[in-house]
């Protein structure tokens, strides 16, 4: 297992566009990974970086990680 985990983690990378950021992007399996610390709610611009990276990079999965937001 943790063999298959790092293995992974490896193909994970940052990205950066003109007006967006990416904390990790999995090409392997067309992935899209944001991070965020947030107490009430997700800021608007962290949306729209996931949107705007999938449509750049045609991302099948866009997953946003909180630190205690559940859902």
């Amino acid at each position: 297992m943790l063999s298959t985990l790092d293995n992974q983690l490896k193909e994970l990378c940052y990205v950066k566009g003109k007006d967006f950021e990416i904390d990790f992007y999995d090409e392997v399996n067309s992935r899209l990974l944001q991070v965020t610390y947030t107490s009430d709610k997700i800021e608007e611009k962290e949306i729209r970086s996931l949107l705007k990276a999938e449509e750049m990079l045609r991302a099948k999965e866009l997953i946003m990680i909180t630190y205690d937001i559940e859902g």
